[in-house]
């Protein structure tokens, strides 16, 4: 029945297949020059998709699963699955991205910040604290690429904002602000970034 839920292009059986079109999609927009910011999403916060069809063999929906204990490595196990899962989606991307030759020599990628994030840093607990995010592409932009940065020692331990990164990305894309969202640790860009 057409009305119930989940839509059929939602089902989980679809799921890759939908995502990988979406990104698609917003590789040739950029590539068009139709646009020049993309987001995707792939699902929500409390997402009760299963990605068993995926490949990812887990006994938890992917919500369940980011909810683990560090105890249960059966439960460790299921979360990093779903999280090496979306970080494969990612690297489609970007391959995608790195695909298309630009007239400078240089490719689709080099010329975009691609950004990967998750809402937590620990979501068992429901942290924002040591928060891992993937900075991608921009190379013509001047982001050096290719770098590990680790901002957790900064404030007594505590760490940077996230709010900074963000900062640091407007700047690279020529967006001139100084601050973004919380400023409880300062405000402008990361240093080194």
């Amino acid at each position: 029945d057409y009305r119930s839920y989940p839509k059929y292009w939602n089902l989980e059986e679809h799921f890759k297949t939908v995502g990988d079109l979406q990104m698609d999609l917003a590789v040739l927009a950029l590539q068009c020059n139709l646009t020049r910011s993309v987001a995707i999403q792939w699902s929500h916060a409390v997402s009760p998709t299963n990605l068993s069809d995926h490949g990812v063999n887990t006994t938890q929906a992917h919500h369940d699963a980011s909810h683990y204990s560090i105890g249960n490595e059966a439960s460790v196990q299921n979360f990093v699955a779903y999280k090496r899962w979306y970080t494969e989606r990612f690297a489609y991307l970007l391959n995608q991205l790195r695909a298309v030759p630009e007239a400078d020599g240089s490719t689709l990628l080099d010329n975009p910040l691609v950004f990967l994030c998750s809402e937590l840093g620990n979501s068992s607990r429901h942290d924002h604290s040591d928060m891992p995010f993937i900075v991608a592409g921009g190379s013509n932009l001047g982001l050096q690429t290719g770098r590990f940065l680790d901002y957790r020692s900064a404030h007594g331990g505590e760490g940077e904002a996230h709010a900074k990164l963000l900062v640091s990305i407007a700047n690279y894309l020529g967006i001139n602000i100084n601050e973004f969202g919380y400023t409880g640790k300062g405000s402008g860009p990361l240093g080194g970034f």
